[in-house]
């Protein structure tokens, strides 16, 4: 339960990261900017955390050579998301790109958990996870029916 917990918690943090950018992006005129400030506060943070934990030590860091070339991508996926939530939030609203964000997540999930990609263990598809997944682009599709309905009542006066 605590991991449920934890990781709602982690999920309700990106909503806010990406208005945080919004916000940035405005500020500094610029979404490379505002990634880049983004980034560098989590690089930052991150190079406090490796130097002050026992997990990672620089003397074991010539390991990093041997992993496969896709460990490597994980940052140029980060800043895919983040230069997209900072450009698609203002024009679509916080719900709706974080509606759309976990379609997205939800069908590369499945995939991923199919096929056992990325060396991660098989999880088989199953009717209700198919099911599931109906259900969030169902949500999706009534959160943006009623962006579409409140903006054309708007727009007829």
């Amino acid at each position: 339960m605590l991991f449920i917990c934890f990781v709602i918690l982690s999920g309700a943090t990106l909503p806010i990261q990406a208005a945080v950018n919004v916000r940035l992006r405005q500020l500094t005129s610029s979404n490379y900017s505002a990634a880049m400030i983004s980034f560098l506060v989590g690089t930052l943070t991150l190079v406090l955390l490796t130097l002050t934990s026992e997990q990672i030590k620089p003397s074991n860091w010539h390991v990093l050579t041997s992993y496969p070339w896709w460990m490597w991508i994980g940052g140029f996926i980060g800043v895919i998301m983040i230069l997209s939530t900072t450009y698609c939030l203002p024009k679509l609203g916080s719900a709706l790109t974080f509606s759309l964000t976990l379609i997205g997540q939800m069908l590369m999930a499945v995939i991923i958990d199919h096929y056992g990609l990325l060396h991660m263990p098989v999880h088989e598809v199953s009717l209700p996870k198919i099911a599931g997944v109906i259900l969030i682009i169902t949500g999706v599709f009534c959160i943006q029916y009623k962006n579409s309905a409140t903006s054309k009542q708007k727009a007829l006066g």
